[in-house]
C-alpha cells in the first residue's frame, strides 16, 4: 500500500514555500491594519473634538503625553505574556477589550457629552492595550514565517512595520474629514467595529500553543511575570552590562 508522506509542518503552516503569502501571515497583517486604522482615526478625531471644545491643543497633547507613560511601563509585560499564553488568544482578547472600551466611551459621551477625563482614561487604556499587543505580534512572526529563512523573517517584520507606519497617514486624514461631516460619535462606533473585525480576522490565525514550563507549575501569572522580569534584569546587569548601558 502506497502512503504519501507530507513534509513536517507546524500549526502556523511555516513550511509553505512563500511564507509571506501564507494565509496566516496575510491574516496577521490584515488584523493589524484594521485595528490600527480604527485606533489612529479615533485618536485624530478626538484631538479635533478636544480642540473644538476647549480651544486648546495643549490639553489633548497633555493627555497623549500622559498615555505614553503607562505604555512604556506595560510594554515588557506584553512580551512576557506572549511567551506564556496563546498569542492568538491574546491578540483577539486585546482587540475585543479595545472594542468594548470604545463602545463604553461612546455610550458615556452620548449620555454625558464632552468629558476630558473620560477621553484621557479611554486614550490611556487603548494605548496600554496597543502596547501589549505589539510584542505579541512580533513574537508570532517566527511561528508564522518560520525560523529557517532569516530573509523572510526580516521582510515579514518590515511589512508589519510598514503597515504600522501607513496606518498613521490615511486614517488621520479620514478621521479629520469624517469628524467634520458626522461628528465624533459615529467615528467611535466605526473604531469599535474595526477592533471587533480585527479580532474576528485574528481568530482564524493558526499558531502553535506555547510550550509549558515545568518551573512555572503552581505559580500564579503575576509570580511568573515578576520572575521573568527579575531574570531579565539580572542577565542585563550581571552577564551583559554593556547591553544595559546601551539601553540606558
Amino acid at each position: 500500500m502506497n502512503s504519501t508522506v507530507k513534509p513536517e509542518n507546524d500549526i502556523a503552516g511555516t513550511a509553505t514555500q512563500r511564507p509571506l503569502l501564507s494565509r496566516d501571515f496575510v491574516l496577521l497583517v490584515a488584523g493589524q491594519g484594521i485595528s490600527l486604522f480604527g485606533n489612529v482615526m479615533l485618536r485624530f478625531a478626538m484631538s479635533m473634538w478636544v480642540l473644538d471644545e476647549t480651544a486648546s491643543s495643549t490639553t489633548f497633547a497633555t493627555v497623549l503625553a500622559i498615555s505614553i507613560i503607562p505604555t512604556i511601563l506595560i510594554s515588557p509585560f506584553g512580551g512576557i505574556m506572549a511567551d506564556r499564553v496563546s498569542k492568538r488568544a491574546m491578540m483577539v482578547a486585546l482587540d475585543i477589550i479595545s472594542g468594548i472600551v470604545t463602545l463604553l466611551a461612546t455610550v458615556f459621551f452620548a449620555l454625558s457629552g464632552f468629558s476630558i477625563l473620560a477621553i484621557a482614561i479611554m486614550q490611556i487604556v487603548l494605548a496600554v492595550l496597543d502596547a501589549m499587543e505589539t510584542p505579541v505580534v512580533q513574537s508570532a512572526l517566527p511561528q508564522i514565517i518560520g525560523r529557517e529563512s532569516s530573509t523572510d523573517l526580516r521582510r515579514g517584520t518590515s511589512i508589519i512595520n510598514q503597515v504600522q507606519q501607513l496606518s498613521q497617514l490615511l486614517p488621520s486624514f479620514l478621521g479629520g474629514v469624517m469628524y467634520g461631516l458626522v461628528g465624533i460619535r459615529p467615528i467611535t462606533l466605526i473604531t469599535a467595529a474595526c477592533f471587533m473585525s480585527a479580532a474576528m480576522v485574528e481568530s482564524f490565525i493558526r499558531l502553535a500553543k506555547p510550550l509549558s514550563n515545568q518551573d512555572d507549575a503552581g505559580t500564579c501569572l503575576l509570580g511568573v511575570i515578576i520572575g521573568d522580569m527579575h531574570s531579565a534584569t539580572a542577565f542585563l546587569l550581571r552577564e551583559e552590562p554593556t547591553v544595559a548601558r546601551l539601553a540606558g
